[in-house]
Order: C-alpha cells, then sequence, then structure tokens
C-alpha cells in the first residue's frame, strides 16, 4: 500500500493522490502548470479524499489561477482586419481612434472597436472586456428565467466577470451564479449550457453520476458542448 497512486480525473480536473505513511492529508498545487497533488494517510478512504478536495475546491481554483496568471499572457492583436469570434460568429475588427467616449459596436459582421488617440493594446482590451461582460449580462436574465422553472430551482443572483480558469461557478448556500465573459465569443449554446449546469449544481454539488443525470435530463447534449468549452487551447473549466 505504500506509495499507492490514485488519479482522480474529474471533468475539468485532474488530482493526483498518493497513499503515504502520513497522520494528515496534504494538498498542494505545482508550478508551472498548477498540477493539484494530495497525499493522504494509508487507511484513509478514496471517498473521504474525494470530500476534501471538494470542500477545498475554492483554495484549490484560486491557487491554480494565481499560478496560471503567472505565465505571461499573449499579446492579443486588436489591429484592423484582424478575425475575432463574438458570438461564434467570426468577425472582421476595425479599430478607431477617437477623442470620445471608448465604445464597441457590432455591425454585421464588423465589430468596431472606438478607443482614445494612441490608446495601447491593455486599454483596448479593457474596452472590449468591458462590452463583452455587457453582452453576456443583457441575456442571463432571459436565460436564467428559461430555466429555473423546469430545473424547479431559484437564482438569487448573478454575476459577470472576467475568469482566468472558470467558465461558470456556482454557490448552493447563497444561490449565487458567476459567469465568464469570455462566453460572448462562443455560440449561445455554450452560455446556455453553462446556466444549465450551474443551476444543476443548486440540485446537487458535486460532479456525481446524479448530476450528470440532471444534465441529461434537461440537456441531452451537453456532452458536446462542454467539449468545446474544454477544448486544450482554453484553460477554464465549468465549475
Amino acid at each position: 500500500m505504500k506509495g499507492r497512486k490514485v488519479i482522480l480525473q474529474g471533468e475539468e480536473l485532474q488530482v493526483v493522490v498518493t497513499f503515504k505513511r502520513i497522520k494528515k492529508l496534504r494538498l498542494t498545487i505545482r508550478p508551472p502548470l498548477a498540477e493539484v497533488r494530495v497525499s493522504a494517510p494509508l487507511r484513509m478512504s478514496l471517498k473521504a479524499v474525494e470530500a476534501f478536495i471538494s470542500t477545498h475546491m475554492d483554495w484549490i481554483e484560486r491557487h491554480r489561477a494565481d499560478i496560471l496568471s503567472r505565465a505571461p499572457a499573449p499579446l492579443l492583436p486588436y489591429a484592423s482586419g484582424e478575425r475575432l469570434f463574438i458570438w461564434g460568429e467570426e468577425v472582421e475588427l476595425l479599430v478607431t481612434e477617437t477623442k470620445k467616449r471608448p465604445t464597441v459596436v457590432l455591425k454585421g459582421h464588423t465589430l468596431l472597436l472606438n478607443v482614445p488617440v494612441g490608446a495601447s493594446r491593455e486599454d483596448m482590451d479593457k474596452v472590449l472586456d468591458r462590452w463583452l461582460k455587457r453582452e453576456v449580462a443583457q441575456v442571463l436574465p432571459d436565460l436564467i428565467s428559461k430555466w429555473e422553472k423546469p430545473m424547479r430551482v431559484r437564482v438569487e443572483r448573478f454575476s459577470v466577470r472576467k475568469m482566468t480558469t472558470r467558465w461558470g461557478s456556482c454557490t448552493p448556500k447563497s444561490r449565487s451564479i458567476r459567469f465568464n465573459s469570455e462566453l460572448a465569443r462562443h455560440a449561445p449554446e455554450c452560455l446556455e449550457y453553462v446556466v444549465v449546469h450551474e443551476l444543476a449544481h443548486l440540485l446537487e454539488r458535486s460532479h456525481n453520476a446524479r448530476f450528470k443525470a440532471i444534465l441529461d435530463r434537461f440537456m441531452p447534449d451537453w456532452r458536446e458542448i462542454q467539449a468545446v468549452l474544454n477544448l486544450p487551447s482554453s484553460k477554464r473549466r465549468i465549475d
């Protein structure tokens, strides 16, 4: 039994558990890939380890996000003629300088990014981030309302912000949900899936068989949509 290793492979997170001759559980996050490692006493059950991991998910997520954020982020182009995706559709970016308040306007397949004269890429990123946040926020009330009744749940509040490692997250106790503004870059069904996913957590906190059965009932094609959000190019997961 000494040194026995078990890999817990969830839908969005892998944890390597090593059973050792120790008295207490130890949890570590290893850079640079933010790998999660748990050392557990030999006689502890795997179920108890899983429960420990579940109760420490917020801590794990914060530290994983911190480690992953240390990697240099690629510079976004933000130059006229570049191609971006908005709600799953490819659009052409048109950047113009203005002395007025910065704005973002989507016209057909053209995204107009109006920024102050001499704006840096970081400035443009902030302007676009605010617009993506508004895009997601304005469609969420109808989506949440659409699913609350058939799923027999109620959301107290929701928020939208840019997140490094999550597409969404839920706090069942307060019935509050957080959504990633970057979902505005994906097809609308991706945002709807995250809504259903997070509402399902109001019925079942963990990603167990019951949780999957809930998703199967209300959104049978959820696995295909989740696969899109979990492409290797993305570091985000759905919580």
